[in-house]
């Protein structure tokens, strides 16, 4: 999906990075982009709603949203350090939530700081940055949760 359309859904890309922390070639991994872009589009909703549902609960915590492949490597240490927060082990293909952004930042610094400059900074409220973890490395967006929309 080209720019506008994305915009106007209400889910923007913002960039991608491999998960040695090297940054992908546009055209290179086109492929996991427009999956991860397609993945983003159809759990916006979801997003949102988690997105509000969290900061109605944690006020003042921003939240960042993950959508995570169990079959990526990326999503490991993600999905282990989800595993120790809730002490249950997590058999399943993925996961689609919001984590407070420094759960998301300490992972991110541990496994992969490079991927740290990608991360929107979100806008509480307003502006949700959103995590892909797949199999051809890390992909983020935004997903707009204000009233607004």
């Amino acid at each position: 999906m080209d720019e506008p359309h994305a915009m106007q859904s209400g889910v923007r890309p913002t960039g991608s990075a491999h998960y040695n922390g090297s940054m992908t070639d546009t055209f290179e991994h086109f492929g996991d982009q427009q999956f991860s872009h397609e993945v983003l589009e159809r759990n916006r909703t979801a997003l949102r709603d988690e997105a509000r549902g969290f900061v109605a609960q944690a006020s003042g915590v921003e939240p960042v949203g993950l959508i995570l492949d169990a079959g990526a490597a990326e999503a490991k240490p993600f999905l282990e350090a989800l595993e120790q927060a809730t002490g249950r082990q997590l058999n399943v293909p993925g996961f689609l939530g919001v984590v407070p952004r420094p759960f998301a930042v300490h992972i991110l610094r541990a496994s992969c700081p490079a991927a740290l400059d990608n991360l929107p900074n979100g806008e509480l409220g307003v502006k949700l940055p959103v995590l892909v973890a797949t199999k051809g490395g890390f992909r983020f967006g935004e997903v707009d949760y204000s009233d607004a929309c």
